[in-house]
């Protein structure tokens, strides 16, 4: 059966959301408003209800029941996990984790689970061919790298959701599946998970059904993966009481065998009978489709050291204008109607990217910590501003942003002050005497908190250059920007 549920008071809908019960029946599908008024980030709403607006659900299991236990108090335990199939997570790992932190804010549990068990076996989820097993060095250093950024990563929204106001947030923990499965035999296995699982409900699987029908086909261990999946839930549920898991829309059918199995093991130990939820969030896609992740060979990763805090904010500056709200609503915290003033405020001129710099500066916050998005903000502003527009940021403000960037420089004021800019340009270029003669000359340097364009050879560089009397700011030629500090 189908109930289609109406927001009365919105006139417009976006794509549909389905609430489904543990076996994969679709019981609910919710027509989404795109636009709400008055929609804050408000504990007190119904999640549920809250995260669909955002963008934020695409299938819950039994979710009727969810949203009536949410709404009469229930305070539980909400999973997310991710295999270390790489050094680094990348922004579409950040969706689900996300919607683990709608729950953590409203007082709920979280649960960081790094798959050191299940990266060896493979999820098959959105794959047309086996993984390539991979190195055994390079999977404990994978192990080690997400287990500590991934705790970083919520350990910073955490941060940012108490800078947005949010105090009852839950606890966090942090776990690895490897330390339930290591011990772990194979008729041990059989006995423990073997026996409650249906293998007709495990071959309806999505994950499955495709690789079935391809000529690559799929092995024992991937098909065996969702049922490792199935038991982490239960561990995690009966070790933490954790009642809910949340996944990218991919790992629908592993959620649901969590679900499943944990119903049965219950009945099989002569566990009360308590309720377990299964939540997935869309993958990230830009306005015309494409998927982000590593797969689709576009990852645009969470490692400072793999895509820098400077990066990851242009990334989000170039973004389209039309994916500018969407992602807004699924990747910060902003509250809606805060949203809904961006997006007009962006559309009264949209060349000056206000959207664009706003969403990236609430996810670079996010993801590298309070400061990171002003911090990417002035460096964008500052490497990207035209000649003579003024630079409005203090001398200290750029100094700490570019803090061991290679472009900017400490000299005396010895070297700088009352010399010739052409010698000054010698300190901190490769150039030779003549090529920066030619671009002064050229019209190609620019200087001061103006970028003035000095064509004059003889030019001096003198204290009205200096912003604060202790940075001087350097185009040379179109994308060399130097910044040189006094000591």
């Amino acid at each position: 059966m189908r109930i289609r549920l109406r927001y009365s008071k919105f006139k417009t809908r976006s794509p549909e959301v389905y609430i489904s019960d543990f076996c994969g029946r679709r019981l609910f599908h919710i027509l989404t408003p795109v636009h709400q008024k008055n929609a804050e980030v408000d504990p007190s709403l119904n999640i549920i209800e809250h995260i669909t607006r955002r963008g934020l659900l695409k299938e819950v299991t039994d979710g009727q029941n969810l949203a009536n236990e949410l709404q009469d108090g229930l305070k539980t335990t909400v999973y997310c996990g991710a295999d270390p199939t790489a050094k680094s997570l990348h922004v579409g790992n950040l969706v689900p984790l996300l919607g683990m932190i709608h729950f953590g804010i409203r007082g709920h549990n979280m649960i960081g689970l790094v798959g050191g068990a299940t990266v060896e076996v493979g999820d098959p989820s959105g794959r047309t061919t086996e993984r390539t097993k991979m190195d055994d060095g390079i999977r404990l250093s994978n192990e080690e790298h997400i287990s500590l950024q991934m705790k970083h990563i919520l350990e910073n929204a955490i941060a940012y959701a108490k800078s947005k106001g949010f105090t009852n947030i839950g606890q966090l923990i942090m776990t690895n599946n490897v330390y339930w499965w290591k011990n772990m035999t194979f008729l041990g296995f059989m006995d423990l998970v073997g026996r409650h699982l249906r293998v007709q409900e495990m071959l309806k699987r999505q994950s499955v059904q495709s690789r079935i029908s391809s000529e690559a086909g799929i092995g024992f261990n991937e098909f065996t993966y969702q049922a490792m999946q199935a038991y982490d839930f239960f561990h995690l549920y009966n070790s933490h009481g954790c009642r809910v898991q949340i996944g990218g829309s991919d790992q629908y059918g592993n959620i649901v065998s969590g679900v499943d199995l944990t119903s049965r093991l219950q009945f099989a130990r002569g566990l009360a009978k308590v309720p377990t939820y299964g939540v997935t969030t869309p993958l990230l896609t830009t306005a015309t489709g494409e998927k982000l992740g590593k797969s689709a060979g576009n990852a645009v990763w969470l490692d400072a050291e793999l895509t820098s805090p400077f990066a990851l904010y242009q990334y989000f500056v170039r973004l389209p204008d039309a994916d500018v709200e969407k992602y807004l609503k699924i990747l910060t915290l902003m509250p809606l109607n805060d949203i809904e003033q961006v997006v007009k405020s962006h559309g009264q001129d949209e060349s000056l990217r206000f959207g664009q710099h706003a969403l990236a500066k609430e996810v670079t916050d996010m993801i590298h910590g309070i400061g990171a998005g002003d911090r990417a903000k002035i460096q964008s502003k500052i490497l990207f501003a035209t000649p003579n527009e003024r630079v409005d940021f203090s001398a200290d403000a750029i100094i700490n942003a570019f803090k061991g960037d290679s472009q900017l420089k400490f000299l005396h004021a010895n070297e700088i002050l009352e010399q010739k800019l052409t010698q000054v340009i010698k300190l901190v270029d490769i150039r030779s005497g003549k090529a920066i003669r030619d671009l002064v000359l050229g019209g190609g340097v620019y200087a001061g908190p103006q970028l003035t364009r000095i064509n004059d050879i003889k030019a001096n560089v003198t204290p009205e250059l200096l912003i604060d009397n202790k940075l001087l700011l350097l185009r040379l030629g179109k994308a060399n920007m130097q910044l040189i500090a006094l000591k």
